[in-house]
């Protein structure tokens, strides 16, 4: 708020004025922002919004020469780290920007997005005597890693028998 900041001068000679200055007001700017944030199930939220995650869907943008951070504050009762896969929308419990001359909302069409979470199984291989009963077949996990106590329920089968020929079954 900038009183009395706006002021006039009259040039008219054949005036005589009474001028009572006014105030400027600046107001924050609004700016709506989409959001659509993810992470893998399993990973805690990360509550800095880079400018991937969301996008401006306001009139008003953020100024260029503006330097913005936006966090979030999650609710943790609908996104934490054993969120099932899925897309969610009531999410955001607060939403803050760096600048205090911003006003930043979200648009209904916000989501968070839980993916499935990347692993990499590799069945290991196994040799057998043409006559003996068929091994034991093991896995094991080479990349990536199973969370949340879950247990994958991976039923590991053959087409080699007992009786089977030599040879390689894939």
């Amino acid at each position: 708020n900038y009183p009395n900041s706006i002021s006039a001068t009259i040039r008219n000679s054949n005036y005589t004025a009474s001028i009572e200055n006014g105030d400027y007001n600046i107001v924050v700017r609004p700016i709506t922002i989409k959001l659509t944030k993810s992470m893998a199930y399993g990973d805690n939220p990360d509550t800095t919004l880079t400018a991937l995650d969301y996008s401006v869907t306001s009139s008003y943008k953020f100024l260029a020469t503006d330097n913005i951070t936006l966090t979030a504050d999650f609710n943790a009762a609908v996104i934490n780290s054993s969120t099932p896969v899925g897309n969610y929308k009531d999410f955001i419990t607060a939403l803050h920007c760096s600048n205090d001359n911003y006003a930043v909302t979200l648009d209904d069409e916000s989501s968070f997005n839980i993916t499935k979470r990347p692993i990499t199984i590799i069945i290991n291989d196994i040799s057998a005597v043409y006559g003996d009963p068929v091994k034991e077949l093991e896995y094991e996990i080479s990349s990536g890693n199973i969370v949340n106590n879950d247990s994958l329920n991976i039923k590991l089968t053959t087409y080699a028998t007992q009786n089977s020929t030599p040879g390689t079954y894939s």
